[in-house]
């Protein structure tokens, strides 16, 4: 046997009743409701027992399930210390100019190397040596046989 739907303010009683019990009533309807228990017995009854079903689960241990349930973990979010941040930041920074420097010293240089290529075309063995040796330390200079199988002219 079906139940007969309760009248449209017997409906609306019911849902403030079970709003009033989650705190979420307003002032006004919170009287209205009380002017229609007043006068409607059954729900009266219908708001007593969802009050005491409230106030059953509201008091009831938690319950664990017996079965591991799959949950999807959420992904931890790591936060960077602001440190950390400029320091990487300054790295980055230090790597780019050290690259275009290198970019720009290897373009020079090869330019350098060019020019020097097409200045020492016509320097002399002799010449060229000197130069070599004026680079190295002057320790490293004395040790050097300047007089040893190939004799310079001076």
């Amino acid at each position: 046997m079906l139940t007969p739907v309760p009248p449209t303010e017997c409906m609306r009683a019911r849902e403030s009743a079970s709003a009033q019990l989650d705190g979420e009533l307003s002032e006004l309807e919170s009287v209205r409701l009380d002017a229609h228990l007043r006068d409607c017995l059954a729900c009266r009854e219908y708001a007593a027992a969802a009050a005491l079903v409230a106030f059953e689960l509201r008091c009831a241990d938690l319950q664990h399930p017996a079965v591991a349930m799959f949950t999807v973990p959420r992904p931890r979010r790591t936060r960077i210390p602001a440190s950390a941040a400029v320091a990487a930041a300054v790295m980055l920074a230090a790597g780019s100019l050290l690259v275009g420097e290198s970019i720009r010293g290897a373009r020079s240089q090869d330019a350098a190397s060019a020019s020097a290529a097409a200045a020492h075309a016509h320097v002399t063995p002799v010449a060229r040596r000197r130069e070599l040796l004026s680079l190295l330390p002057p320790a490293d200079r004395a040790r050097i046989d300047l007089h040893g199988p190939t004799r310079w002219a001076s």
